[in-house]
């Protein structure tokens, strides 16, 4: 009690983009504001909030989509592959560890370059 701690959220990097089934989109983008308006909220107490933006992840639900949906992504990530959720579990450690004491309200984004390549 009272000594602060980290709030981590997960979101998706369809935040960023404009991506077919709007709702989805939508909803991740208010996700990446509700950390924000929390980081503000939980300072006093010394808590930060950040949420981690992934990409396409090698998960159940990703390897469930259409292959030709799976092809687009990869098609659209410069590093050529999918994240796993080890890269996601960094991603969480340092967010919740000292190195990133200083940061709070963020997204991080951990997504091969999905989001910085054109559609």
């Amino acid at each position: 009690q009272g000594s602060g701690g980290s709030l981590g959220v997960t979101s998706s990097v369809a935040a960023l983009l404009g991506v077919p089934g709007g709702g989805y989109s939508a909803t991740k983008a208010a996700v990446s504001g509700l950390v924000r308006s929390l980081a503000v909220e939980l300072a006093p107490a010394g808590i930060r909030a950040n949420a981690i933006l992934p990409g396409f992840i090698a998960t159940e639900m990703s390897l469930n989509t259409p292959k030709a949906f799976q092809d687009a992504c990869l098609r659209r990530t410069p590093s050529g592959k999918l994240g796993t959720v080890d890269d996601m579990a960094g991603a969480a450690v340092f967010l919740a560890g000292p190195a990133s004491q200083y940061m709070t309200g963020h997204s991080l984004v951990i997504d091969g370059g999905q989001s910085i390549f054109p559609m």
